[in-house]
């Protein structure tokens, strides 16, 4: 017990961080939930690569994942996915399953890029008058129909538990199908 207390007060000498000693602030917490929210995304895509590494079926593990870091962006990924999919799955049921999977991960990409790329905005609410932290669409968007929107506290919760459904949805998938991607003599 004492080395875990002089170990935590060594820390806070040179890691000093208000968290410890004081609840944190609204904007504190809502941080905290975006970057909750954003892990699981992670997750999400690590288990992309994965599978995409399995599916591509290099005798070497590194060059497919080079391959797939070579492509920026997360739809182009889906898509190199998807096409090599059409060719490695056994039947057409799987391929309609792994399609409505797709559109899932493609909905939900497009909440994980406003968590970062909309602009954390402090306010008050409007019916408590109690401080309240939002992310809302870039000041500079222009496009009409995205004036209003936000993202709250219980939506990041929403968020985060979503991510953690498709995250469970494409490990399951991905394990059904993985054996049935290995190439004659070798491993699954």
């Amino acid at each position: 017990m004492v080395f875990v207390e002089l170990q935590f007060c060594i820390f806070h000498k040179y890691f000093p961080t208000r968290m410890f000693y004081e609840r944190p602030t609204d904007y504190e917490r809502f941080k905290i939930k975006v970057a909750g929210a954003l892990a699981r995304w992670q997750g999400v895509e690590l288990l992309l690569q994965q599978f995409f590494v399995a599916a591509i079926a290099s005798p070497d593990w590194r060059w497919s994942s080079a391959a797939y870091n070579a492509v920026i962006t997360f739809r182009g990924r889906l898509d190199m996915i998807h096409e090599i999919l059409q060719w490695r799955l056994p039947s057409e049921a799987l391929f309609k399953e792994w399609k409505t999977l797709k559109q899932k991960l493609i909905d939900h990409s497009a909440l994980r890029n406003k968590l970062v790329h909309w602009t954390f905005v402090g306010t008050f609410n409007e019916i408590t008058s109690d401080p309240a932290v939002y992310v809302v669409r870039p000041f500079q968007d222009a496009r009409k129909g995205q004036s209003g929107k936000r993202i709250t506290e219980t939506d990041l919760e929403q968020m985060e538990a979503d991510f953690a459904i498709l995250q469970g949805t494409l490990t399951e998938f991905q394990n059904r199908v993985r054996p049935q991607l290995a190439l004659p003599g070798t491993p699954s």
